[in-house]
């Protein structure tokens, strides 16, 4: 599900709003994906940016028909400037399918990335659907390797030169960040759009999926003392960087990304979850995900003890929990799927590749009912629980109750699947 939220508006809070920015204000639209990533940025002068734009496995493709919307709305006939945070394809892989693969195209001015290539071909990690080589769909835009560690505060800049991009220049910027915009709304309050980390470097191999997340870039918006921090895939290197050098920028958020869809190569240390203490936490992730298994239940634990969260009505979230007592082998997982859900009459559905297992309806879950908990199970002891709190925690996967349909079609699930 599509969240929109906004910043500048009649209240001090971070509230829903509809799909049209306005004017002064900083709109965001987290896009649901499914298993990938994807923010809209209007910033008050209207100026649009886009974070990542990627995915592995929809849930529904109609939240991307109306992401497709939003940003020509947002944009009108401008341009708009791309953030990517790093090279897995669940971040860059639909850009192309957002921007010039429906009418009107929208073009591009500037693209950040991290993690170049090389000289000649700084765009060369980022093949999927062809990305690197598309440049002059988008227009033949700007490209810029951020880097922003504990050794380096600079950008490596490629502009077409003849038939694509050929030589780089380098240019530092101050270690506190690289500024994207600024200015003053007309009620003369501060915003800003900044990078705060970049290529962070990692201890892991070169040839880890470590070393694609660790290098994430990082961005705050900011207007007045609200502030939304995005962090990619970062890892708890880049976490430790982040609260070592950048503080500064991210005290008490308004709204916070749990980092790399909530999974346990990502852990804040306690004195960094008490940092940014934010009002809501939002996470990307796709719903029924047994590819990774995300988000990790682990980890929600952790960031929904942040003392600031809002609290509201009772909200709904999945989470997964490897290795449950009492289910320690595949006889003790047929007989909950068999003898316990479907002896039961409960219906239940699987994946083609029968590794996944979940009941339609997940209160047959509940106590008294089959008693197991948990909802659905993988054939690797994974198991997905659904779970209610009353606090602000956004999932595109599981927004809504119980009941919200929007969220939770088996049927249509299936044929995902």
């Amino acid at each position: 599900m599509n969240i929109f939220r906004t910043f500048g508006g009649e209240t001090t809070a971070s509230t829903l709003v509809g799909s049209d920015a306005t004017l002064g204000q900083m709109n965001f639209a987290f896009i649901d994906m499914g298993q990938g990533d994807c923010t809209i940025i209007s910033c008050p002068d209207n100026t649009v940016y886009i974070v990542d734009c990627g995915t592995t496995a929809w849930s529904d493709e109609k939240h991307f028909t109306k992401a497709k919307e939003i940003v020509r709305a947002w944009a009108g006939d401008q341009s708009v400037y791309l953030i990517v945070t790093h090279p897995d394809q669940d971040h860059y892989n639909q850009f192309l399918a957002l921007l010039v693969k429906s009418e009107p195209k929208v073009l591009v001015s500037a693209i950040y990335f991290s993690r170049a290539k090389s000289e000649t071909s700084p765009l060369g990690r980022y093949k999927v659907s062809g990305f690197n080589i598309n440049m002059e769909s988008f227009g033949y835009p700007k490209i810029s390797e951020v880097t922003l560690n504990n050794t380096t505060h600079s950008r490596k800049s490629w502009t077409k030169l003849l038939d694509y991009y050929t030589v780089s220049i380098d240019e530092d910027f101050p270690e506190t960040g690289l500024v994207l915009r600024s200015g003053k709304t007309p009620k003369n309050k501060d915003w800003s759009l900044t990078i705060i980390a970049g290529n962070v470097k990692t201890t892991a191999s070169s040839t880890s999926a470590t070393a694609n997340n660790v290098v994430s870039l990082c961005t705050v918006a900011k207007l007045d003392s609200d502030k939304l921090f995005l962090t990619g895939d970062s890892t708890e290197e880049t976490l430790t960087y982040l609260y070592a050098k950048q503080k500064a920028h991210f005290n008490n958020c308004a709204i916070f990304q749990i980092p790399h869809h909530g999974s346990e190569s990502s852990p804040p240390s306690t004195a960094f979850k008490d940092w940014v203490n934010p009002e809501s936490l939002y996470l990307s992730v796709g719903l029924l995900n047994d590819s990774y298994n995300l988000p990790k239940a682990s980890i929600l634990n952790v960031w929904l003890t942040c003392s600031r969260l809002r609290k509201k009505d009772e909200w709904t979230y999945d989470e997964w929990v490897p290795n449950v007592a009492g289910y320690d082998n595949i006889d003790d997982l047929n007989n909950v799927i068999f003898n316990v859900w479907i002896a039961k009459g409960y219906k239940v559905l699987e994946n083609k590749s029968k590794t996944l297992f979940w009941l339609s309806n997940p209160k047959d879950a509940e106590k008294g009912k089959s008693g197991t908990g948990f909802y659905g199970l993988t054939r690797d002891f994974y198991f997905l629980y659904r779970k209610t709190v009353s606090k602000d925690l956004y999932l595109t996967a599981t927004n809504g109750s119980w009941y919200d349909q929007d969220f939770f079609d088996p049927e249509d699930l299936l044929k995902n699947k």
